[in-house]
């Protein structure tokens, strides 16, 4: 089977399981169909994550049955790792083994060489002696030759004269013998190296074979390590497709909040309901603007009212109307999505309550910070935007200050801390530099803020 072929059935595979998981997620989903006795909804979750179990199974299988080479490197990787470091470790071991041997053949090549000159050295040194023997034989001919003319005035020296010369021959002998004896031993040193040479010789060439040996080796290692990471980043392209492909399909993440409303504290249980009927119809119609199937509420997390698994919507909302205006105060109710929800599915969200407050009152400090303004404009307008995003949002959010819609923290204008920002400079020296409320804040109102700027000299 070509790979092309295997791809476009992979492929084709794939769709049509998610098709089938999908269609069987709705069905299930509208007909709230129950299995192995679990909920409608958990029905619905555990046919969606069979879907992917078997989409994710499929890509794999058909992966090792197109890619023979893939198949046997995931399946036999541990035996060929493992005969590629045996192998590495062997030559290792032939290339230690030569060096040593080839060190062993050159100390003893260097013994032999200082053996040897020092033979030479003694050779020399007879040489020398032999000549200064021959020397004085000349010498003592001489003096014979003198004592023969002489021989009648100097008779009773001739005896002595040539026992002398006896002597002198004698050790001239002595000496040309143990000459050719050094010579014969020099002669027997020098085969002595050839063959010592021979022998490093033959250990150079074992050592270069067994270099190339563990170079092909790691070779063939680094070949199959490469091989295994075109396989492992095959895998993942396949496994992030996937994820891109589902992660397309989300209408609403989990924790999104879609939208609030204000609850006035005057208000009856009658007036409440229905605001609160006519907010769940608005978060229906944006469910199917944005894909959903529609909305469906599971619980309320600040007051305590219960939602039993199958209780009639409009009752639902009756008794978190009644509950609600028991507080006797204004609040705010935030839909939040329960968990991720894909186009066509059903959301699920819940009720937060927030009840309004005062967060910040007029002319109250929210934060402070001593700057220099004859630092660079750069560097002042780091430090206001660290004192915002250290001091002030962490405060509002600690007291209840609710987010944006979209979940990202109010922004400041610019029309507030710039005016701020040339005041700073123009005071030339070290200031303080106060955030403080100008009225009362509540939980959904924007930042109502001023910085004042006052010299660290003033009082």
């Amino acid at each position: 089977m070509g790979l092309g072929v295997g791809v476009l059935l992979m492929l084709a595979s794939a769709g049509l399981i998610a098709y089938v998981g999908d269609a069987l997620g709705r069905r299930i989903g509208r007909k709230r169909l129950t299995l192995f006795g679990l909920r409608p909804r958990k029905t619905a979750i555990l046919f969606t994550v069979v879907t992917g179990m078997l989409i994710a199974g499929l890509t794999l299988g058909l992966t090792l049955l197109v890619s023979q080479d893939l198949r046997n490197r995931l399946l036999h990787y541990g035996e060929i790792v493992t005969d590629l470091q045996a192998k590495a470790t062997h030559a290792e071991q032939q290339r230690r083994a030569a060096s040593r041997n080839l060190d062993q053949a050159r100390g003893a090549l260097a013994l032999e060489r200082r053996r040897t000159q020092d033979e030479q050295r003694q050779t020399a040194q007879a040489l020398a002696a032999r000549r200064e023997a021959q020397a004085r034989l000349r010498q003592a001919l001489a003096e014979a030759e003198r004592a023969e003319l002489r021989v009648t005035a100097l008779g009773h020296d001739l005896a002595g004269a040539r026992a002398r010369v006896g002597q002198a021959q004698g050790k001239v002998a002595a000496l040309t013998s143990q000459s050719e004896r050094q010579r014969a031993e020099i002669q027997a040193n020098q085969t002595r190296i050839a063959a010592q040479e021979s022998e490093v010789r033959a250990a150079a060439k074992e050592l270069a074979n067994a270099t190339r040996i563990l170079n092909d080796t790691n070779q063939q290692l680094d070949q199959a390590r490469a091989q295994l990471r075109l396989a492992q980043e095959r895998v993942q392209e396949v496994l992030a497709r996937e994820l891109e492909r589902l992660q397309s399909k989300v209408v609403y993440h989990q924790n999104e909040e879609i939208a609030r409303v204000a609850i006035p504290r005057n208000w009856t249980a009658e007036h409440i309901q229905t605001a609160v009927t006519a907010f769940a119809l608005d978060l229906d119609r944006r469910a199917k603007a944005q894909g959903a199937a529609e909305y469906r509420p599971v619980g309320l997390c600040a007051v305590p009212v219960s939602q039993p698994e199958g209780t009639d919507v409009n009752r639902y909302l009756a008794r978190l109307s009644a509950a609600v205006a028991a507080q006797n105060r204004t609040v705010w109710l935030r839909a939040v999505v329960v968990f991720n929800t894909l186009r066509g599915d059903t959301v699920f969200y819940t009720f937060v309550v927030w009840p309004e407050r005062v967060v910040f009152t007029a002319n109250e400090l929210l934060g402070s910070v001593e700057l220099d303004g004859r630092r660079p404009e750069g560097e002042l307008v780091q430090a206001l935007r660290t004192l915002i995003t250290e001091k002030v949002r962490p405060l509002a959010e600690t007291r209840g200050m609710l987010p944006r819609l979209d979940g990202s923290p109010k922004e400041i204008p610019p029309e507030v801390w710039l005016p701020a920002l040339r005041r700073i400079a123009a005071a030339a020296g070290p200031v303080t530099v106060a955030v403080v409320a100008t009225r009362d804040i509540g939980v959904d109102d924007p930042f109502a803020i001023e910085f004042r700027v006052t010299p660290r000299d003033a009082p």
